[in-house]
């Protein structure tokens, strides 16, 4: 979770449920100096799933909607991760496909000796 204080971005873990409440808590008060006991305000920003809106939840008993909100977006961040990866991987593919002798396949081993076998 990116975390905005004193027009500086810092980035924590956070963790569902009490414990990791908790935890966000102990973070926040470490980064932003604070004692134990001393009270601190919090908004949570991020985007509806399934909308894109951008969403603001007040106060720390919007932890457990915001970290919601935050694996939904990492998972969709991932997804569209390996979406393109595949896509380079297969654009990739096809780019060597043209390169192939006529007639048979090439086929290379990295780290094995240079070269590459046709297979009829």
């Amino acid at each position: 979770m990116a975390i905005s204080f004193e027009g500086q971005i810092h980035y924590i873990k956070v963790y569902p449920g009490v414990e990791g409440r908790a935890r966000f808590e102990a973070q926040i008060r470490e980064l932003i100096q604070l004692e134990e006991g001393e009270e601190f305000d919090v908004e949570f920003e991020c985007k509806a799933p399934d909308t894109g809106a951008t969403l603001h939840l007040d106060g720390i008993d919007a932890f457990d909607a915001a970290t919601h909100c935050a694996a939904l977006t990492a998972a969709e961040r991932i997804s569209k991760q390996q979406q393109a990866a595949a896509q380079q991987a297969g654009q990739a593919f096809d780019a060597a496909a043209t390169q192939l002798p006529s007639g048979g396949a090439a086929a290379s081993c990295p780290g094995a000796s240079a070269g590459s076998a046709i297979m009829q």
